[in-house]
């Protein structure tokens, strides 16, 4: 804990804290037990959604060159976290059936591991702005060699060789001559994006969260919405979104009577009938 008070004095990230506290303590080997069972992690706090608007959108996406275009095109259209986009090669690809299969993450120490969580494991159903970039994205890199990554497992020191073939690809010119983009690359080119097309900053993150409000704003159910995203259930999506899933509540009315006279049959003629006397 003093570590800890120390750590917060100086700024750290709570996820350095908990990371240092965890390592330090498993290096005391002749306590008999594991000294921080029972002891909770810091909590982090939620960042709060800050999604685009549609003209801050194609602002940015208008000051961006081509393939850094159609990465944020494809980031802000699926969800994916920025270590499953650095790591999504064209064997994930399906474009014949719109959907990408999501199995990788890089972290930003360049490991290539699985996503975040088990939910994480997922396939994404494609909306069109995506499947139409990714078509675009195929012509520049789907045809270029593949390369070999090692792939760490959650099972400690497990690691397996895998042949990709990566979608999103630094250009010739960039100091990365690994063949894939990093983190913090991707990271650089949305500030600088943004800064271009005169659009306030923000966290690189809000891609993902712009994802979530405009469909929560387009009327999708949040349940759909979480597993695209890889949670485990709706719960996150509730607990993060709660503002835009009460806008959305304000139409569900309007919605449910658009589609019940819709699918209703056509009411009974009404004439001069005359209604009979009951003795």
């Amino acid at each position: 804990m003093v570590l800890a008070n120390r750590c917060h004095r100086q700024n750290m990230k709570t996820s350095i804290i908990n990371g240092s506290e965890v390592s330090r303590l498993s290096v005391a080997i002749h306590i008999s037990h594991t000294p921080y069972e029972g002891i909770s992690t810091l909590k982090v706090s939620k960042r709060t959604p800050d999604p685009l608007t549609f003209d801050e959108y194609q602002a940015f996406i208008a000051n961006l060159s081509k393939q850094h275009s159609l990465l944020w095109i494809v980031a802000i259209h699926t969800g994916l976290r920025h270590g499953e986009l650095c790591a999504l090669a064209w064997e994930d690809v399906d474009l014949l059936n719109g959907e990408i299969h999501v199995s990788r993450n890089l972290t930003r120490k360049g490991l290539f591991v699985p996503p975040k969580t088990d939910a994480g494991i997922r396939t994404i159903t494609l909306l069109q702005p995506a499947l139409d970039a990714l078509k675009k994205q195929f012509e520049l890199t789907g045809h270029l060699p593949q390369h070999e990554i090692v792939y760490h497992h959650r099972e400690h020191g497990k690691t397996e060789m895998q042949v990709i073939r990566p979608v999103f690809v630094p250009s010739s010119r960039s100091t990365r001559k690994v063949g894939y983009y990093s983190k913090n690359s991707i990271s650089y080119g949305w500030k600088n994006g943004l800064r271009r097309a005169g659009v306030r900053n923000r966290h690189p993150y809000q891609s993902r969260h712009t994802y979530a409000c405009w469909s929560l704003s387009a009327g999708a159910n949040p349940s759909f919405i979480a597993t695209q995203m890889g949670h485990e259930d709706s719960r996150m999506v509730y607990e993060v979104y709660a503002k835009w899933i009460g806008d959305m509540d304000k139409d569900q009315v309007a919605i449910i009577n658009k589609r019940i006279l819709a699918n209703m049959p056509p009411p009974r003629p009404q004439g001069d009938l005359k209604l009979k006397k009951i003795l």
